[in-house]
């Protein structure tokens, strides 16, 4: 048998518990039942044009002014249309089995891939490689001869 002091300490305990427990709950639930007066005070409207964005459209971006990767060529009817930027970024592989590193991408002779451009997603094919030139056709059909860029 416990003593009396013992069992005195359990019983604050679980009643301290309970009030803690479920005492706020029920506060809450008789809050929610109250009604609210309501007023007739003017509602405020804003004007969201106030809060658009305005950006000029000759490539630049608004958050990184500094950036040239937006960098948009004019086409002959003055819209513009963004660049297609590909780089030869090195070869690996042996002499008999060579790739070439386009875009981040590794290209081997004859396999077809999607790069990642500037202008978005273009379908590049490596046609041939050579010992300091890769030769890919973009979209099926203009050739290219890409080299390695030369460093000083």
């Amino acid at each position: 048998m416990m003593p009396m002091n013992v069992r005195r300490q359990i019983f604050l305990a679980l009643l301290l518990g309970w009030a803690f427990t479920f005492a706020p709950a029920a506060n809450l639930c008789a809050a929610t039942n109250t009604v609210t007066a309501t007023t007739n005070a003017p509602v405020a409207t804003v004007n969201t044009n106030d809060f658009r964005s305005n950006f000029d459209n000759n490539g630049r971006d608004p958050f990184f002014p500094m950036s040239s990767r937006q960098a948009a060529a004019l086409s002959e009817n003055g819209e513009s249309q963004p660049a297609v930027i590909l780089a030869l970024k090195g070869f690996s592989g042996p002499a008999h089995r060579r790739f070439a590193i386009i875009n981040d991408h590794t290209f081997a002779v004859g396999e077809e891939s999607e790069v990642l451009t500037a202008g978005g997603r273009i379908r590049v094919r490596c046609v041939e490689i050579r010992a300091d030139v890769a030769v890919v056709t973009i979209g099926g059909g203009q050739k290219i001869e890409l080299r390695l860029p030369s460093r000083f």
